[in-house]
């Protein structure tokens, strides 16, 4: 790993070697970093990860409903596939349509 910095006795690693480290992008490290998601402090233009923090990021559950995320609509799964199964499918639907000339 390259430059790490110990502040208050703490080791904090750049964005690349936390993403080398987690699996994530340079990207969504920096994010994390922008929205104090993990410890971190930016020297210049560069931030720095504390080590322990992006770790313990990483290994926290996570709780994330998919169904309830889908911008304010309810979506009842069950009712969703179902409806799915009883559409019926038009022949005109299946065709290939050729182009406009």
């Amino acid at each position: 790993m390259s430059s790490e910095l110990i502040l208050n006795n703490k080791k904090y690693i750049p964005v690349k070697d936390a993403s080398l480290l987690t699996g994530y992008s340079k990207d969504y490290v920096g994010r994390l970093c922008r929205e104090g998601q993990v410890v971190s402090t930016r020297i210049g233009k560069a931030w720095y990860v504390e080590e322990d923090s992006i770790l313990s990021y990483k290994n926290s559950p996570t709780t994330f409903n998919f169904l309830s995320n889908l911008k304010g609509k309810k979506v009842d799964a069950e009712n969703e596939v179902s409806s799915v199964k009883n559409t019926p499918v038009l022949p005109e639907t299946l065709a290939v349509k050729s182009p406009v000339k």
